[in-house]
């Protein structure tokens, strides 16, 4: 079948097509949103770092504070010598940081 006529269309602008669309205004309200929901979860990553870096730093040097004291005494090294009330105390608190730490742990890994 032979052609009888043609018609040529004129590309528009894409700035013109994006001004035409009627849903442009909720598009970007849309990603407006979007970007603000990914700052907000951008500075609560940021303070949950700072947070777990400041509590590892801590927690591991009471633990190796926990651990030196432990060894001295049950070696008796340089004259290392504590009550056993104290060496208990002191046991008893580091068990207590390890159980929470794994506790805290196990919380953040199995959410539900």
């Amino acid at each position: 079948m032979p052609k009888t006529g043609s018609e040529t269309l004129k590309p528009k602008n894409w700035i013109q097509r994006e001004y035409e669309d009627p849903d442009y205004e909720k598009k970007i309200l849309d990603i407006q949103r979007q970007i603000e929901e990914l700052r907000e979860l951008h500075v609560k990553i940021q303070d949950r770092t700072v947070l777990l870096r400041t509590l590892t730093i801590i927690f591991g040097a009471g633990l190796g504070f926990s651990l030196a004291c432990v060894i001295l005494y049950g070696f008796k090294l340089g004259g290392f010598d504590l009550e056993v009330s104290t060496i208990n105390i002191l046991v008893a608190a580091t068990l207590g940081e390890v159980a929470g730490l794994l506790g805290i742990v196990y919380g953040a890994l199995f959410k539900k």
